[in-house]
């Protein structure tokens, strides 16, 4: 037992495999959460992964460039749509020869 640490009879090393477990199934838990391609997201959620305004984001989906759900009167896009509009979005940059 030497340099072994026992807190209330468990050792240091299962202790740290313990927390460690733990981390990672909540890491893994919000990376499932965060890239479910039909989580839904409000005009704030949805403005923020846009990193742009609330208003912009109104104008977008005003002009129908960002698909919306109207669930009584809440305001909901699906991340896959959302998603899909920065796929369109993409500016393809042409080589000079």
């Amino acid at each position: 037992m030497d340099n072994e640490i026992m807190l209330q009879g468990i050792r240091k090393e299962d202790l740290i495999d313990g927390v460690a477990d733990e981390v990672f199934k909540k890491v893994a838990d919000y990376l499932k959460e965060i890239n479910a391609p039909d989580k839904m997201m409000d005009r704030k959620e949805a403005a923020k992964y846009l990193n742009i305004s609330a208003r912009t984001l109104d104008t977008l989906t005003k002009d129908g460039k960002i698909k919306y759900s109207k669930i009584e009167s809440a305001v909901r896009f699906k991340k896959s749509e959302i998603d899909a509009f920065i796929s369109k979005s993409e500016v393809k940059i042409k080589k000079f020869s």
